[in-house]
């Protein structure tokens, strides 16, 4: 066997062994930076991969609510061309996406909202803007919207426009419906007013009319039948005297006849005092109603005190002839209803008005059932005598309480004296 040596010097051995060392250094140093990028891009791969991910989870959220709201949300060009539209203008209007998109949203509009395109398209690309809007849907129905728009910018210019439209349908209909109504009761409440006024004006003449017709009546019933009874009577007196005193049975009925004669005279001016009693007009208010308390009393028993104002004689003959009426009606239903011993009456003067207080001490009864027209006398009295105290502007207040009696009380404003 041959063998061949080769001498290799002692340093030389260390820097090969150096140089070998540093290699492995180097390619571990190396291999470790690798495995630190493979590792980093691993990572970087994860995150883009969670970013994508949850950008995915991001965007089907978005879409679901996009899609899910009750409102339209809708992207349109400067133009009006509609970009992107959600889900809603199905259930709303009936056309699939496919449909609008591409689409300008003047096609849409329905026919009475046309003619506002003009500032419509140069509202919602100057400026936010909001309102109401037509639009019609694949039936061809008007459905009407509440919009809300705003311009979307690009480095600075406005690229889009973007907007939700809100289905109001039903309420603005309710409104026009409610306004209309409104509108309605407004014109029925002013016929009804004025009818009232129509009414409290023919009622203020009827009772005119009606108080005029009864001071003729009572004047025809005190003169003229008054005259003819008295000529009859006299007649009667002619042919007493003329009759033998032989002829006992033709006095007795010429007295029986003037007997009839004179009760026939009384009740004559019985009632011609009530229709209208001639001292109202020629000795004032207040004598008027003392003959009535004297008869009153006279034929019920009842008690009534009376306290005058004398300055109650300076109200107009019309306000005085309301008063008495009042005073008349108060004591004819104290009479029938009250079941009273005593009544008061006073009067009470101010500057600005007059106030007249008849109060019983009878039964109670609930007024307020007895202002409606089904109650029979009773009521229909209280109402003729509001309605009278209302032609004066004034007012009547009754009140009637268990165990106090019953408070009428009126209340007139003091004009100048009218002769």
């Amino acid at each position: 066997m041959l063998f061949v040596g080769v001498f290799v010097p002692a340093s030389s051995i260390e820097l090969i062994w150096a140089v070998g060392i540093g290699t492995a250094i180097l390619i571990v140093f190396v291999v470790a930076i690798i495995m630190n990028v493979i590792v980093s891009q691993k990572n970087v791969i994860r995150l883009q991969k969670e970013k994508y991910s949850q950008l995915q989870i991001s965007k089907k959220k978005y879409d679901d609510l996009f899609n899910n709201v009750r409102d339209i949300i809708y992207i349109h060009d400067l133009e009006g061309k509609i970009l992107h539209i959600n889900q809603s203008v199905t259930r709303l209007l009936g056309y699939n996406v496919e449909e609008v998109i591409g689409k300008s949203i003047f096609d849409f509009l329905y026919y009475d909202s046309r003619r506002n395109i003009p500032e419509f398209l140069y509202g919602i690309i100057e400026r936010q803007a909001s309102g109401l809007i037509s639009l019609k849907s694949k039936n061809n129905n008007q459905r009407i919207f509440e919009y809300r728009n705003s311009p979307m910018y690009h480095d600075g210019m406005k690229v889009t426009v973007r907007g939700v439209a809100r289905d109001v349908t039903q309420q603005v209909q309710t409104q026009r419906a409610l306004r209309k109504s409104e509108l309605h009761f407004r014109q029925l409440l002013g016929q009804a007013t004025a009818m009232r006024q129509n009414f409290a004006l023919l009622s203020q003449e009827v009772l005119r009319v009606q108080e005029e017709e009864r001071k003729r009546i009572s004047r025809e019933l005190h003169d003229e039948m008054g005259q003819l009874l008295t000529a009859i009577n006299v007649s009667l007196e002619m042919m007493r005297k003329s009759i033998a005193k032989e002829e006992p049975m033709s006095l007795r009925r010429i007295d029986d006849i003037q007997n009839l004669v004179q009760q026939v005279f009384e009740s004559i001016h019985r009632f011609s005092r009530e229709l209208r009693p001639i001292l109202l007009d020629e000795l004032g208010l207040a004598s008027a109603m003392r003959w009535y308390i004297k008869q009153f009393t006279e034929r019920t028993g009842i008690q009534v005190v009376f306290a005058s104002n004398p300055t109650v004689e300076d109200l107009q003959s019309d306000q005085k002839a309301v008063l008495y009426r009042v005073f008349q009606e108060s004591l004819t239903n104290v009479l029938k209803h009250a079941q009273a011993q005593r009544v008061d009456i006073s009067f009470q003067t101010h500057d600005s008005f007059v106030t007249m207080e008849i109060k019983d001490n009878g039964k109670s009864f609930k007024v307020e059932a007895y202002t409606a027209l089904h109650v029979g006398s009773k009521g229909l009295g209280i109402l003729g005598m509001r309605e009278r105290v209302h032609s004066m502007s004034g007012n009547l207040v009754i009140h009637s309480e268990e165990g106090i009696g019953t408070i009428v009380k009126v209340t007139i404003p003091v004009q100048s004296h009218t002769p």
